[in-house]
Parts: C-alpha cells; structure tokens; sequence
C-alpha cells in the first residue's frame, strides 16, 4: 500500500517551515520549553480560560517533547490544526519568522521555491552577503568549513543545469 501525503496549500508549507525552524531552536535550546507554558498563562490571564488553552496545557504536561514534535510536523490537516492555535509563540526571533515568510513569498503555483531564494536562505544561514557567483558561493561555504551547505549548493546548481538543458534542449 502506497502513503500518499496530503496535499498541502503554501499558507500550511510555510506554516509548517515556521515550526521546523521552531523544532530545530527548541532541540538547541530545550530550556526554551517554558515559553509555550508562559504563554499560555499570559493568555488565560488576558482572556479567562479557553479550550484551546486548556488543550494545551494537557498537551505540554501529558506528552513527551518528541511526540509534541511530531504532531506539530505532522502533515496532516490535523497537525496544521495544531499549528494554527500553538502556543510556541516566541521560540524563533521575529527575523527568523520575517525569512521564512519572506521565502515563501516566491514560492510559485506548484508549491516550488526558486533556486535563487535557496541559495540565498544558504547564504544569510552562514553570514554570508553581498552579490557573488555561484561558484564564489561555494568556495566562500567552504572556507567556513560549511562543507555540507556548499554540497547543497553544487547540487542545487547541477539541478538547475539539467532543467535548463531539458527545457531548452541543450
């Protein structure tokens, strides 16, 4: 039997980046697990209880941190569900949320993010500004020992040859 995944809209895959880029933060920084509790007693403080809240509140008391983690990955209508009305609010910097959304807002019909956008995502990932080749990418990932972040690169570079080539018969 073949799983097919779900198809999901461009509001729900960048929601979903969101919470990777959430997940990954809270791997590094487990003391970060206190902020979805605050949050949600600040909410209550502000509106009075609520059944979402409360959900919550079970949610982060009753189930271990990887089970959390994979609901909050989850593909499913439900797991963006639980995205929608999470209270992992505060996990990533207001930067970090502004550089998805802005990724995001090249996404084209399909659901495909351009190579360019990529590339830069790679870029910022590593400190690295300015206008540059593609090549000159790659060899400045690599004097910063990002050697797996210049491999993504080159390859992101071959795809894009081979499209090229398909598309123009080169």
């Amino acid at each position: 039997m073949i799983k097919v995944p779900p198809i999901i809209s461009i509001r729900e895959k960048r929601r979903l980046a969101l919470y990777r880029a959430i997940v990954k933060r809270l791997r590094e920084q487990p003391e970060l697990w206190a902020i979805p509790m605050e949050n949600l007693d600040r909410w209550d403080k502000l509106n009075g209880p609520r059944n979402n809240t409360s959900l919550w509140r079970e949610i982060l008391t009753t189930m271990s941190r990887e089970d959390i983690i994979k609901m909050l990955l989850s593909r499913s209508e439900r797991g963006d569900m639980w995205r929608k009305s999470s209270p992992f609010v505060g996990i990533i910097t207001q930067e970090e949320r502004n550089r998805i959304f802005e990724r995001y807002r090249h996404v084209d019909a399909r659901g495909k993010i351009p190579i360019s956008c990529r590339l830069s995502d790679i870029a910022r990932e590593h400190g690295i500004a300015g206008e540059m080749t593609d090549i000159e990418l790659i060899d400045r990932l690599l004097e910063l020992g990002a050697t797996k972040a210049a491999k993504q690169v080159h390859d992101l570079i071959q795809r894009a040859e081979k499209i090229t080539a398909s598309k123009f018969r080169l």
